[in-house]
């Protein structure tokens, strides 16, 4: 749905006033999709359309920090994203969270967790016992969130050995 909004501050409020009654507004509010961002990718000339709910890994490339090394769910290669910051991920997607200084990981690439790693689903080929490290600094949030998401999916979580599956 594309709404055009004018310039002059009264036709705007009529406008917005008009779309609520249509209830335009109100139906565009009911659909959830994430957004959708084109990057500059360093392997290609062109830009990646890029959906913030397929992302599964993010991690700073080893060349230049500016640039982000992202896995996508049905994607078969890495892309290296030119140019952006960990706090754009954050902001746009919540399933994303921080598990070190430099990567982030989404909800579904957890398989289990141990005190100081993470080992991940084997989403991708060459990813058998793929482990992340879980960094001091943010291991307190990431129990929080999954003590969050116990709720909401089929998490079993033992806070003795600090161990989760899903």
């Amino acid at each position: 749905m594309v709404l055009i909004i004018p310039l002059l501050s009264t036709r705007k409020c009529k406008c917005m006033e008009e779309a609520s009654h249509t209830n335009l507004l109100d139906e565009h509010k009911e659909e959830a999709h994430s957004p959708v961002f084109f990057f500059n990718v360093a392997e290609m000339h062109e830009k990646l359309k890029v959906d913030f709910s397929d992302i599964v890994l993010v991690v700073t490339d080893e060349i230049s920090s500016r640039n982000k090394v992202v896995w996508l769910k049905n994607e078969t290669k890495e892309y290296t994203l030119m140019n952006v910051s960990f706090p754009l991920f954050l902001k746009y997607s919540g399933k994303l969270f921080k598990v070190n200084k430099f990567t982030l990981l989404s909800v579904d690439a957890v398989h289990s967790c141990t005190h100081d790693f993470i080992t991940l689903n084997n989403l991708f080929p060459g990813w058998t016992n793929k482990q992340v490290t879980l960094g001091r600094h943010y291991r307190d949030a990431f129990y929080k969130r999954i003590e969050k998401l116990k709720g909401q999916k089929s998490v079993f979580f033992n806070t003795r050995n600090l161990s989760f599956t899903t």
